[in-house]
């Protein structure tokens, strides 16, 4: 697993620096959005709890929650209050629970008498561990996936400035893209663009089984 750091220096030795930009807090931003891009697209199905507090509604949710997926439901009638006595829980009088979810809240109604461990499954990004400078649970192989649209993020901040150097190189498989240092930059970030989401796609494919990269190559 990559440092922000260390991501954002590969991608400013791929794309180079002209005429001043992108500036140093450009390419970090461009490696945060892909990251988040591909969060979206490509999320981890996690497993998790909430530790439900009688007379408390509204839970933070596990970090970089995106959507629920399920929530365990209750399946008894009866449950212990924070005292551990026992509750009735009475859906047969059409007071069943729900809930809301906002944000990285979520909000229980009505207000639950119970205390008790709720399972969910959920979709969850690649949330910034400052800490660390690591983007939680981002593998060595999906950051490969990620400088593709991470260096398209870049060349669509530096559209205005002839491209210079080496050009652009990058390989996925046994299929290698050349490009000389004339090609416009619009049409580089859109041809990274359709290699990011094809990447993105075929990962999606495997949700479910060991997703193997072994054909990658580092960008250079």
């Amino acid at each position: 697993m990559s440092t922000l750091t260390e991501l954002v220096a590969r991608v400013t030795a791929l794309v180079p620096a002209q005429g001043g930009k992108p500036t140093a807090a450009q390419y970090a931003q461009a490696v945060r959005d892909a990251v988040h891009d591909f969060g979206r697209r490509c999320p981890r199905m996690l497993y998790g709890s909430l530790s439900i507090v009688a007379g408390t509604a509204t839970y933070n949710l596990p970090d970089g929650f995106q959507r629920l997926i399920e929530l365990e439901g209750l399946a008894a009638d009866t449950y212990r209050n924070g005292d551990g006595f026992l509750v009735v829980f009475d859906t047969a009088t059409g007071t069943a629970e729900q809930h809301v979810i906002s944000g990285s809240t979520i909000t229980f109604y009505p207000t639950p008498a119970y205390t008790l461990a709720r399972n969910l499954w959920y979709a969850a990004g690649y949330p910034y561990a400052a800490g660390s400078d690591t983007f939680t649970g981002l593998t060595a192989d999906a950051e490969e996936i990620v400088m593709l649209r991470a260096q398209a993020n870049t060349l669509r901040v530096a559209a205005q400035v002839t491209a210079g150097g080496r050009g652009i190189n990058y390989q996925i498989g046994d299929v290698s893209i050349q490009r000389a240092v004339t090609q416009p930059h619009m049409q580089l970030a859109g041809e990274l663009d359709s290699a990011y989401a094809d990447a993105c796609r075929s990962l999606v494919g495997f949700i479910g089984a060991r997703a193997e990269y072994s054909g990658w190559e580092a960008l250079r």
